[in-house]
């Protein structure tokens, strides 16, 4: 099953229970954000194509996972999804951040930035003080962009 429109679609992860996406987010060696999702929702895919986004400009570090809520109302009683979109926020095996609703990729970004500065220092050693960005968020700019 796809989310989403016809040029951007987004195919939904392979059928599994519980149990496996449970150990999916928990075992994750990056952050995961987990987007609880169905596909008749307008919102839902609106959200799509950020979700799309977030996943290429931080491919590698960010792992998104979408869930069709329909497909997996087990998954929706265990979190607690009452309404969809949600997204769900996985660092270290822990859920730290929940959004409700339809949400722009800076959003995302911001909450992601936030979860990771929640468990990340504020300053590497005295003489090299931590980036602005998380070094998992940070992304590549092109070229012309780099001093």
């Amino acid at each position: 099953m796809l989310i989403g429109s016809k040029n951007m679609r987004v195919p939904l992860p392979r059928e599994f229970s519980v149990s496996e996406f449970d150990n999916l987010v928990r075992q994750a060696a990056r952050p995961t954000v987990a987007a609880f999702l169905a596909p008749w929702s307008r919102p839902c895919q609106l959200i799509t194509p950020i979700l799309q986004e977030v996943q290429a400009s931080y491919q590698g570090k960010v792992e998104v996972v979408t869930v069709d809520a329909d497909s997996h109302p087990e998954l929706g009683v265990c979190y607690e999804i009452n309404s969809i979109p949600t997204l769900l926020y996985f660092l270290d095996g822990q859920m730290r951040g929940r959004h409700v609703g339809l949400a722009s990729k800076q959003a995302i970004i911001s909450e992601l930035e936030q979860l990771l500065g929640s468990v990340w220092p504020v300053a590497v050693s005295a003489d090299e003080p931590a980036p602005a960005v998380h070094p998992l968020l940070q992304t590549k700019q092109p070229k012309s962009q780099q001093a």
